[in-house]
């Protein structure tokens, strides 16, 4: 709305006095010189310094209001001056009460998942524990297979040492038994 305003007032001060206004120019940023152009020239810097105006004020956003901006709702209607006051306050309580009970929707959200995290970690806790326990126990057991394995092979070392001083034995009493004294 304000950009249109200002086009219209640009090209009627131009199409009506036939060249720029010696005061200022359409921009408003300094005085230009009256000059014997053709009017086609004038239309053209006209049109090129509207495009520029135009083009800054789209990048800026100090020119854009809610009402220009298109299919952005309104989150609360605007008010109207001359209305109730007590319903306008109704209307704010009604609004503050809706976003009363969307926070406290969003709480308990978060706090049943807090909830779950907590059991979660209890979970996890509990069975790493266990897990350690029986880590625990694995290594005793370990340990006493180890124990045991070393048993064995001394009782086997044993055996050999028996089973050879046997024969040992068995060869003197047989000699002792061919040859009487």
């Amino acid at each position: 709305a304000v950009v249109s305003r200002r086009v219209r007032e640009a090209v009627v001060s131009t199409q009506s006095t036939g060249a720029w206004d010696s005061k200022k120019s359409p921009e408003g940023d300094s005085p230009s010189p009256v000059t014997t152009e053709s009017a086609s020239d004038k239309a053209e810097v006209v049109r090129k310094k509207v495009a520029r105006r135009k083009r800054d004020e789209r990048r800026s956003t100090q020119h854009v209001s809610k009402e220009d901006l298109p299919g952005t709702p309104d989150k609360q209607a605007p008010e109207p001056a001359a209305a109730d006051p007590g319903a306008s306050s109704a209307d704010k309580e009604d609004h503050l009460s809706k976003e009363l009970e969307l926070e406290r929707q969003r709480y308990e959200e978060s706090a049943a998942a807090l909830t779950r995290n907590q059991d979660d970690l209890r979970k996890r806790e509990t069975k790493i524990t266990s897990l350690e326990k029986e880590n625990e126990s694995m290594k005793k057991k370990i340990a006493d297979l180890e124990e045991d394995l070393r048993r064995l092979h001394q009782v086997s070392n044993d055996n050999q040492r028996l089973r050879d001083e046997n024969a040992a034995l068995i060869r003197v009493i047989g000699k002792l038994s061919r040859n009487p004294l």
